[in-house]
């Protein structure tokens, strides 16, 4: 990847790489435990918000396989690495956040519709199927 590439990147993504690259390497797992919040903070003098969008994410590369992205797949029913049914939906966090950017109504009114779809579970069917 270009450093430019790099660069266009927002910066909890830029950490994620790093961190979702030492995963693959062996170089954080089982041996060891991830980092923490305050272990992303210190390492690359991020803030918290930015640390706890990079852990979200590796969650969310773990849970549904490295090309997962949140703002594409959620509110959608798909199957995770587990081959199990799962409903992505963002932290309640990001929808007070999106005051900040004037985006509140649409960020809540996603954040409800997909709380929607958790209470209405579909009949689907089961992970051997």
């Amino acid at each position: 990847m270009t450093s430019a590439r790099v660069q266009s990147l927002k910066l909890s993504d830029q950490v994620t790489r790093v961190l979702a690259g030492r995963i693959v390497n062996g170089e954080i797992g089982e041996a060891g435990l991830p980092p923490t919040e305050q272990d992303i903070c210190a390492e690359f003098g991020v803030s918290k918000t930015t640390a706890r969008e990079v852990i979200g994410a590796l969650a969310a590369r773990v849970t549904f396989g490295p090309s997962f992205k949140l703002q594409r797949q959620r509110g959608v029913w798909i199957r995770n690495a587990a081959n199990r049914w799962c409903l992505a939906t963002v932290h309640p966090s990001f929808v007070l956040r999106s005051r900040i950017g004037g985006g509140y109504d649409a960020a809540y009114r996603a954040f409800v519709s997909d709380l929607a779809m958790l209470s209405e579970l579909p009949a689907l069917p089961h992970a051997s199927e």
